[in-house]
């Protein structure tokens, strides 16, 4: 039973590793480690849980909810949400320490990009320069042309929790932060604060 134990975990080992590989593209000059490769794998959508209960931005969104219902009933509301915040407990964690670190290495490290594939599920990682390289070719095709104005300018309902996201990993807080909560947004959010960075001169 031990060496059919032992095939056996030998052939999921193996199974795993094919899979990493196709889910995970490396294209950049970097080596990764098994655990940035690991937690790459489990996709770009991929829900890490929260440490601590997001309780601050859950009143938050209650008060916006209740906002224009009566009194009475807001009240009602409000003191059903206190009573289940008040025995609430953060869920359990489904990345291990050497994951969350290799994502924090992933989102301080300026010289990486990580990019959902245009097909299949695979997640590419890329050197930042030959990103750049490429949506400059990308852009420079005559299909495109340069607009007069931005047709984003007029905040949506989203856009504030967004700011909020990307002004809490400038502010260097982004293991604080309970906004962010996928792969995709935690690297998004500190690539806007990058960007927030490099446009307000501080840093």
């Amino acid at each position: 039973m031990r060496k059919y134990d032992k095939l056996q975990q030998k052939g999921t080992d193996e199974t795993l590793t094919l899979d990493r590989r196709r889910t995970v593209v490396n294209l950049s000059s970097h080596t990764l480690s098994e655990a940035t490769t690991a937690i790459l794998a489990k996709g770009m959508n991929f829900a890490v849980a929260p440490k601590r209960v997001p309780k601050e931005d859950i009143i938050e969104s209650v008060e916006a909810s209740v906002r224009h219902l009566p009194q009475a009933e807001a009240e009602k509301i409000r003191q059903e949400t206190v009573r289940v915040l008040n025995k609430a407990k953060p869920p359990k964690q489904n990345i291990n320490a050497e994951e969350y670190h290799a994502i924090k290495e992933l989102r301080d490290n300026p010289l990486l990009v990580v990019v959902q594939a245009d097909k299949g599920n695979a997640t590419v990682v890329l050197d930042t320069t030959d990103y750049n390289k490429r949506m400059e070719d990308i852009l420079a095709e005559p299909i495109y042309k340069k607009l007069q104005g931005d047709p984003t300018a007029k905040q949506t309902q989203a856009e504030p929790m967004q700011a909020a996201a990307v002004a809490c990993f400038a502010g260097g807080e982004g293991d604080r932060c309970a906004g962010p909560t996928t792969v995709r947004s935690r690297l998004v959010a500190v690539r806007s604060a990058r960007r927030f960075r490099a446009a307000s001169g501080s840093g």
